[in-house]
C-alpha cells in the first residue's frame, strides 16, 4: 500500500509543477514514454499474475501510468479528478479484498470464490470497486476514461502511440 501512496505522490508532484514542465519539450516527450511504458508493462504483467494483491498493484500502476499518458497530451484539469476517483475505489477495493483474502486464507485469484460465499457484502463492494476501476457506463471511472480517448482520437497523436494506448485501456479491464 506504501508503493501505491508514494507513486501516486509523486503523481501529484509532477502534476503540480506544471509551470516547470511546460517550459522545456523533451520532458514531456519523455514523461509521455515513461508513461506508456509503464502503463503496458503493468497492463502486460497483469495476465502472468496469479496473487491477488500483486494484481491490484499492477493495476494501480497501469492507472497511473495511464494519468501520465493524461498529463502529457495536455489534460491538465481532469487528472486530479481521475486521481482522487481511482485512490477512493481502490481503497476500498484493497479493504474489501483483504476482507475476502483473511477469512478465505488463500492470495491465489483462483480460489478468489470461496470469499464470495462467507462475505457476500465484501464481494459485491468489490465487484462495484472493479467495475467503476473499469470504466463501465455511468459511473465515474467511465466519464474520466472516456474523454481521454475523445481526446487522443481527435488529436494529432501518432498511430502506433494511439494503438498502445487503446492497448492500455484493454489491460486495464
Amino acid at each position: 500500500m506504501h508503493s501505491s501512496t508514494l507513486v501516486t505522490a509523486g503523481l501529484y508532484l509532477i502534476l503540480r509543477f506544471y509551470d516547470i514542465y511546460i517550459i522545456n519539450f523533451y520532458i514531456y516527450k519523455f514523461l509521455l514514454l515513461a508513461s506508456i511504458f509503464t502503463s503496458f508493462y503493468a497492463g502486460l504483467n497483469t495476465f502472468v499474475e496469479f496473487d491477488i494483491k500483486k494484481l491490484v498493484a499492477l493495476s494501480t500502476l497501469s492507472h497511473i501510468g495511464f494519468i501520465g499518458i493524461r498529463y502529457c497530451i495536455g489534460l491538465h484539469t481532469i487528472i486530479f479528478f481521475h486521481l482522487l476517483t481511482h485512490a477512493i475505489f481502490k481503497s476500498v477495493l484493497f479493504i474489501s479484498l483483504g476482507n475476502i483474502i483473511y477469512l478465505s486464507h488463500s492470495q491465489d485469484i483462483r480460489y478468489l470464490s470461496i470469499g464470495l460465499y462467507s462475505t457476500p457484502s465484501s464481494s459485491f463492494i468489490a465487484l462495484l470497486c472493479c467495475f467503476n476501476l473499469l470504466g463501465i457506463p455511468s459511473l465515474s471511472g467511465f466519464f474520466s476514461k472516456d474523454l481521454v480517448l475523445e481526446f487522443i482520437n481527435f488529436s494529432n497523436c501518432r498511430f502506433f502511440i494511439l494503438f498502445i494506448i487503446y492497448i492500455n485501456v484493454f489491460f486495464t479491464y
